[in-house]
């Protein structure tokens, strides 16, 4: 858990279930460790919903890129910026619910 200082609460990624498919599967991914995150500013995803997302920074890029590289099971967290003329977002910076995708 970590400490938002822009809205003075402790915030963690959320995951919320999509409708379609069995929602106790959300809840049982096998991970450990820290997932990266990738910043979006001009977008908002929901689950269960497919759309290309559209990256400008080098920084996405190469998050792409890595989770593409790693395999099908590589998972990331699609977090949303407050403020989207932000160029280097930290975690303060977003939104405390994001996606697993």
């Amino acid at each position: 858990m970590a400490k938002n200082t822009k809205n003075n609460i402790s915030s963690k990624i959320g995951i919320i279930a999509d409708y379609d498919s069995n929602t106790p599967d959300h809840f049982n991914i096998d991970f450990k460790g820290v997932l990266p995150v990738l910043p979006l500013r001009n977008m908002v995803v929901f689950p269960g919903i497919m759309m290309p997302l559209i990256v400008g920074r080098e920084s996405s890029e190469k998050l792409i890129q890595w989770a593409e590289n790693r395999g099908q099971d590589q998972l990331i967290v699609l977090g949303f910026q407050y403020d989207k003329r932000m160029e280097t977002p930290g975690f303060h910076d977003l939104y405390p619910i994001g996606v697993l995708a």
